[in-house]
């Protein structure tokens, strides 16, 4: 069915391969496993070396860091959580009012399958530099970098920075010259982890897929826009003999010829069975719909921030369904400080810098998922011009307490230096944090002297009574306690209660001179 989609030849003599993986990313190891041996099988019979093979992609195939740092504490309502990405979803207090529900997917920040498939399996990666202005790979560049040695190029059907689909069909025919005019069989594979679910339905008419001859194969993502839950992917050959025979083991311990090719060994078919469900249940018609719906969410939020003035837009409406934007001015604040802020409302938008040679350019995005409503983008909007109005209102960033100058020495002589921009705006960036930082732990103690969290579970023939005594005129409903849940005791400690079986009630009281007002009908 992935095969069709992706037009592959399906004639008499002609059959299409593939593979269920966990996700893209073992989908591009055994992809890219496969042109590694094809290609040493290839030089094998010629008589020529096979122990330099190379892969060329763009550098927007995996999301840089300027430098390697401790991921920073997160604190809220004054106290430190753990240092680590938030990777599953996790309660929190913020304000020591208010407890939201945080979602984070994928939970690496860093997406390096590229690289890891790479150092894995001892493959050379050249990488095509981007350019201000352009955040994809350039085919141009890309393919005067192959040579003899190269396995493949690599282009991606969704850029991770920015969303934007790279031109596959000029690639694909830049490559067609090259290898008549040097006699070579340099292949194409389509990273299409985000893509490939998307281009088809909303986008027929482009060809990037098995229309093109030498895209060899085609790996995409069930987890991202093929509607089904995380760890589910697909790799697609055009054909068998783009399978190399040797990779593929069979077993028939099951009572028939059962042939595998995989790094994962054993893990359960549900996501299989529901890629299935979902592809028979939506069809064609209905994937369209879901897509195009997002599509349409992309827009309204992209105009909204748009309509801020304060943004510029750096993806494109032909591609994944996300926006990535940019500020105009950084005179008073960047994208990390919108970031952090955001987090207070409830939003993960990750900030994060271009890969070289854009790296000056830092960039929010919002991925725009079938459940991300008009709604909820409008919401985003609001709150996004809420933090721009706090961030406008707090003092300038003290420039004049950064010295540009750096005294070092040298020989016996002191040698005045002078900082490079970077380390500037990252000195003024930590003043400013420490500023915000500690106006936000002023504010929650303020507001923590005004609330208190009195909590009571019963389970059992139990009951268990956490902080002051029970105002006597409530009542607590007598159900077991179901989840752990996360809860502020008597206004300053934070603790975690592990108790099972069944659900349990927060109240919050208002407490004014040691008498207890219950705010919630009887």
């Amino acid at each position: 069915m992935i095969a069709h989609l992706f037009n592959a030849p399906l004639g008499e003599s002609q059959a299409a391969v593939g593979v269920g993986t966990v996700g893209s990313s073992e989908a591009i190891m055994l992809a890219g496993l496969a042109f590694k041996r094809k290609w040493q099988n290839r030089r094998k019979e010629e008589g020529k070396p096979y122990d330099k093979p190379n892969i060329v992609t763009g550098a927007n195939v995996q999301v840089w860091s300027s430098q390697s740092k401790p991921h920073r504490k997160n604190t809220i309502g004054g106290r430190e959580w753990l240092e680590r990405p938030v990777s599953n979803p996790e309660r929190a207090v913020l304000g020591s009012i208010v407890m939201r529900k945080i979602h984070m997917q994928n939970s690496p920040f860093w997406h390096v399958c590229w690289e890891k498939f790479a150092r894995y399996f001892e493959v050379e990666l050249k990488e095509v530099n981007l350019r201000d202005g352009y955040y994809v790979m350039d085919p141009e560049k890309a393919v005067e970098l192959v040579d003899e040695n190269t396995i493949c190029v690599a282009a991606i059907l969704g850029s991770t920075l920015n969303g934007e689909f790279e031109d596959v069909k000029r690639l694909n025919d830049l490559l067609v010259e090259k290898n008549k005019q040097t006699g070579w069989k340099t292949p194409i594979h389509v990273d299409a982890a985000s893509g490939g679910f998307i281009a088809p339905f909303i986008y027929p008419e482009l060809e990037w897929d098995f229309r093109l001859p030498l895209v060899k194969s085609i790996n995409v993502s069930g987890h991202k826009y093929g509607l089904v839950y995380a760890g589910i992917g697909w790799v697609i050959w055009r054909s068998k003999e783009d399978l190399p025979e040797e990779l593929i083991f069979h077993i028939n311990y099951l009572g028939a010829d059962q042939p595998t090719f995989t790094l994962n060994f054993s893990k359960g078919s549900s996501q299989v069975i529901a890629q299935y469900y979902q592809l028979v249940r939506l069809g064609y018609e209905g994937y369209r719909n879901v897509m195009e719906n997002c599509r349409d969410n992309m827009i309204v939020l992209k105009e909204g921030l748009e309509k801020t003035g304060r943004f510029d837009i750096v993806s494109k409406e032909n591609g994944v369904p996300l926006v990535a934007f940019t500020l105009k001015d950084h005179t008073h604040f960047d994208e990390f400080q919108i970031s952090d802020l955001l987090r207070r409302f409830g939003w993960i938008v990750p900030a994060y810098t271009m890969p070289p040679d854009a790296q000056h350019v830092t960039v929010l995005r919002v991925v725009i998922r079938e459940d991300f409503s008009r709604t909820l983008a409008e919401r985003l909007v609001a709150d996004v011009e809420k933090v721009l109005h706090e961030l406008d209102s707090l003092p300038a960033r003290v420039i004049s307490s950064t010295s540009v100058t750096v005294n070092t020495e040298q020989n016996g002589k002191v040698v005045v230096a002078k900082k490079s921009a970077l380390e500037t705006q990252r000195e003024i960036t930590a003043i400013w944090k420490k500023l915000v930082l500690e106006r936000k732990k002023l504010n929650d103690k303020m507001m923590l002297n005004r609330i208190k969290i009195l909590t009571r579970v019963y389970s059992d023939d139990v009951n268990y009574t956490i902080g002051s005594p029970d105002p006597p005129s409530l009542k607590w409903p007598e159900q077991p306690v179901l989840n752990s849940e996360r809860a502020v005791l008597d206004s300053n400690v934070m603790c975690k209660i592990h108790i099972q079986n069944g659900p349990f009630w927060i109240y919050i009281l208002t407490h004014n001179d040691h008498v207890w007002n219950d705010p919630f009908p009887k």
